[in-house]
C-alpha cells in the first residue's frame, strides 16, 4: 500500500520553486512517506536537531500504514515564522469492501527564508525527545 501511495504522490506531484517553503514541506512529506528518516530529519532546524538526536526521536515516528494525499492549502507569515497549511486525506483499505478515509489539516511552522527554510517545530511524525526523568530527590538530613 505504501508503494502505491508514493507512486500516487509522485504521479500527481505539484512543482514548487526550488528553495521555497512549499518545496521544503513537499520534500519532507515525500521523505516520510518513503521512510527516509535521515532525509526528513535533515529538514529540521539546527536547534531541533541539537535538542533531540535522530536516534532518540525515531521511537516516536508515526507507524500508520495509511495511504495519504497531501494538498497545499496556503501559507501565512506570522512574525518571523511562516505557517504552511496542508490538507491530508488518508485512506485505509481492509479488503475489497472495507475502506476508511478521513481528511484533516496539518500546520507546519518554518523559519529561515531565501531558500534556507527549516522546520521550527517538530513536525509529525517527529515529536521531539521524551522528557528526561526527574532527578531523584536528595534525602533531607534530619534536623538537630
Amino acid at each position: 500500500m505504501l508503494a502505491a501511495a508514493i507512486a500516487a504522490i509522485v504521479e500527481r506531484e505539484a512543482e514548487f520553486p526550488r528553495g521555497s517553503a512549499e518545496a521544503l514541506v513537499q520534500e519532507y512529506e515525500l521523505a516520510v512517506a518513503a521512510g527516509d528518516w535521515d532525509a526528513a530529519y535533515a529538514l529540521l532546524s539546527d536547534e531541533l536537531q541539537q535538542a533531540c538526536p535522530l536516534e532518540d526521536n525515531l521511537p516516536f515516528r508515526d507507524r500508520s500504514s495509511a495511504d495519504a494525499r497531501v494538498t497545499l492549502q496556503g501559507t501565512e507569515m506570522v512574525g518571523d515564522t511562516l505557517i504552511v497549511t496542508v490538507r491530508v486525506t488518508e485512506s485505509e483499505f481492509e479488503g475489497p469492501f472495507a475502506a476508511n478515509q478521513w481528511t484533516h489539516e496539518r500546520r507546519y511552522r518554518l523559519v529561515g527564508g531565501d531558500g534556507a527554510w527549516r522546520f521550527s517545530e517538530y513536525p509529525r511524525p517527529f515529536y521531539g525527545c521524551p522528557d528526561p526523568p526527574a532527578p531523584p530527590e536528595a534525602p533531607v538530613p534530619p534536623q538537630p
